[in-house]
């Protein structure tokens, strides 16, 4: 049985823009977490946390979780605080093979610091808030199949690594 790929990590780390890549070349579907959820909520995630609260929007994004992990198998994007529940974690590496796309603190405060649509970076000292999420985090993340480094490599290139080891993986463990 084929598995999914999820991309997971912190945000700003690639995940949708691989993901999306990913799907293009492969002609694979392309399921992101937050995407699906603004459709659902008809609202931005800003929107969201500021209206009805971070515990809800990690309700909704249970319940995305579920419906992804058994749909057709593609690429799947997750959240930044998707694998804080421990049933999302459970759900996408029974359906799914992870892949941690790992970049440097450096590398996300570049991509993130004149961002103004992430909630969780709102505040006096984003790049703190930032660093201390990544901290928090990191050890989740590690807990995916494989850790691919993000710093220095292109978005093809990203793919395309990914793909590899996923076809490898596939072949030689299909669980």
């Amino acid at each position: 049985m084929l598995r999914h790929i999820v991309l997971v990590g912190m945000m700003g780390a690639g995940k949708t823009t691989v993901g999306l890549w990913l799907s293009k070349a492969k002609s694979i579907p392309f399921y992101d977490l937050d995407q699906l959820i603004e459709g659902k909520e008809r609202a931005t995630i800003p929107e969201i946390f500021a209206s009805k609260g971070v515990e809800y929007f990690r309700e909704q994004e249970r319940e995305i979780v579920k419906q992804v992990a058994y749909s057709s198998p593609g690429i799947v994007a997750t959240g930044g605080g998707t694998l804080l529940n421990p049933s999302n974690l459970w759900l996408l590496k029974r359906y799914g093979r992870l892949f941690y796309l790992q970049a440097s603190l450096d590398l996300l405060w570049t991509r993130l610091k004149n961002k103004t649509d992430r909630p969780l970076l709102l505040g006096k000292e984003p790049k703190v808030i930032l660093e201390k999420l990544l901290k928090e985090r990191e050890v989740l993340y590690k807990q995916a199949d494989i850790e691919i480094a993000v710093d220095g490599r292109t978005v093809e290139e990203l793919g395309e690594l990914l793909w590899s080891y996923w076809e490898t993986m596939e072949k030689t463990d299909p669980r």
